[in-house]
């Protein structure tokens, strides 16, 4: 039986059978591959509302990157469109109805 245990805020343990014909696969991963398969699960169950939340944030976040950068007011035209998309289907979503 694979086991997770917290061991301070932002560090886990992960424990496994190695012997255990399905969990030896994890023989084999790496930190990366731990990072990525948990960083999978937790987008697949992240509600609509908060994958556009998470969206918002980090067009947010490239916003402030691409100051200076050569081709800023091009990339942020391009942004500004899908960010307004973005706060669209999540004012449907907080009214309770379907983005379509």
């Amino acid at each position: 039986m694979i086991q997770v245990v917290e061991l301070s805020p932002g560090s886990l343990e992960i424990s496994w059978d190695e012997n255990d014909p399905k969990e030896s696969i994890l023989n084999y991963f790496t930190e990366k591959d731990f990072l990525d398969t948990i960083e999978t699960y937790l987008i697949e169950n992240m509600s609509p509302i908060d994958k556009i939340t998470t969206m918002l944030n980090h067009i947010e976040s490239i916003i402030k990157l691409i100051v200076g950068n050569k081709y800023e007011m091009y990339i942020y035209q391009r942004l500004i469109s899908i960010k307004v998309e973005l706060q669209r289907q999540l004012s449907l979503l907080n009214d309770g109805k379907t983005v379509s």
